[in-house]
């Protein structure tokens, strides 16, 4: 019969090897930092973690998985669906006891943590800013605008990152480029469209030819 462990305990030690690592997911090992994965494992396997955990990591633990499983309810619920992968996590986490097998999965939970919960946020700004949102200038014409990011996300089928933000007075704007800028940046660019945005639903200005100014 497989190995069983407390969920909580598991998740609590996946989110003290997130900590430790600079609140990332470290997929292989390097220099001084272990792996994620195989801090998680190692904790399954023998039963002492090689990672310090807290009381802290514990209730940390505990919202993960509140967070995830009550997300995953909701995406159902709304038929907004999340990756596969998300609703195989929650169904492991959901549970009081999981097998050793799952270690390496449960690693992963910190991060899906905090990237859903990124995502959230930024639904939820994109919402109130398509209330008001208008669009900027004319079509074809340059415009000099101070950039917000909101979501930036690097799009392979593109090879380029998604940026998508406001002007600095609540309008939405989005566009495509190679470069990484910061999170505020002074831009200046060509309007390439004015469409209301499938990700924001709001009123967004598109843009073309960024440059930092």
């Amino acid at each position: 019969m497989a190995k069983t462990i407390d969920c909580v305990e598991l998740l609590a030690v996946a989110y003290a090897a997130y900590r430790q690592n600079g609140n990332e997911l470290l997929r292989d090992s390097v220099k001084d930092r272990v792996a994620n994965g195989v801090l998680v494992k190692e904790f399954a396997q023998h039963g002492k973690p090689t990672v310090t955990v807290t009381d802290e990591d514990r209730t940390q633990a505990r919202a993960i998985r509140d967070y995830i499983t009550q997300r995953v309810m909701l995406s159902k619920l709304t038929g907004k669906q999340l990756s596969e992968f998300i609703y195989k996590i929650s169904s492991i986490i959901s549970e009081e006891q999981t097998s050793a097998i799952n270690a390496g999965l449960i690693a992963w939970a910190p991060k899906i943590f905090v990237d859903l919960q990124k995502s959230d946020e930024a639904q939820q700004e994109f919402s109130m800013l398509g209330i008001s949102s208008v669009y900027i200038g004319a079509v074809g014409s340059k415009v000099e605008l101070e950039f917000h990011t909101i979501t930036k996300r690097w799009t392979n089928h593109y090879a380029c990152f998604r940026y998508t933000g406001h002007d600095g007075n609540g309008n939405l704007v989005g566009f495509l480029s190679k470069h990484d800028y910061p999170a505020v940046v002074r831009l200046k660019a060509r309007i390439k469209a004015h469409e209301t945005g499938k990700l924001t639903g709001g009123k967004t200005t598109y843009i073309n030819y960024t440059k930092a100014i």
